[in-house]
């Protein structure tokens, strides 16, 4: 066990990976800054099956499953009815280039972290992730974070027109995902590798 500060309290923890050592690697950087269950899945279908159980207050996906698409697992997710629907979601990526960001963030995710990864970053991901409150709605192919109060105010079948007027009066701040978001699909540069400490990666 890790000495330090406990920062998590009586969490429900799932991890989608194919490789049991990056399975082991994580749950060993979550210990002793999380006290609770952490449940391990090598494939999208048995975490499909352990979130339809019981109630999850993080997921940690692997972009680059075998054979599948971890993004397409996160996508669904927040298009599917049910207590996990609106879970904080990190995502996993040997890169960080800005569109595979993109890509990780229109499909509903809190934040990318690239592989290899490092204890402080995903203990930050996660504290960030956990103290934030989004309601993800979706939007044509893209998911987008709302906050509660506008969410509830939508309703359950929002059409585009009116997420799209929220979005419009809502005033974000530079370190709230849907602003980066919708910054970055509005800007047309070339791809490149993202710094570490980009904002569009510790969001």
């Amino acid at each position: 066990m890790r000495g330090g500060k406990i920062l998590f309290h009586n969490l429900n923890i799932l991890i989608i990976d194919d490789s049991e050592s990056m399975q082991r690697l994580i749950g060993s950087m979550l210990e002793g800054a999380v006290r609770g269950r952490l449940s391990m899945c090598r494939d999208t279908a048995a975490a499909a099956e352990m979130l339809e159980r019981e109630p999850f207050h993080l997921l940690i996906v692997d972009r680059e499953l075998t054979g599948e698409c971890g993004l397409e697992f996160v996508r669904q997710t927040r298009t599917r009815p049910g207590p996990n629907r609106h879970i904080p979601v990190l995502v996993l990526s040997v890169n960080a280039f800005r569109e595979v960001v993109l890509e990780a963030l229109i499909a509903g995710a809190h934040s990318l972290l690239r592989k290899p990864l490092s204890r402080r970053a995903l203990i930050g991901h996660a504290r960030r992730a956990l103290s934030e409150h989004w309601v993800f709605v979706p939007l044509g192919s893209r998911v987008v974070p709302l906050k509660p109060d506008i969410a509830e105010q939508l309703g359950d079948r929002p059409s585009e027109a009116e997420v799209i007027a929220a979005l419009s009066a809502v005033v974000y701040s530079p370190a709230q995902p849907g602003e980066i978001l919708f910054r970055i699909t509005a800007k047309a540069e070339p791809p490149r590798q993202m710094p570490v400490r980009s904002e569009f990666v510790l969001i």
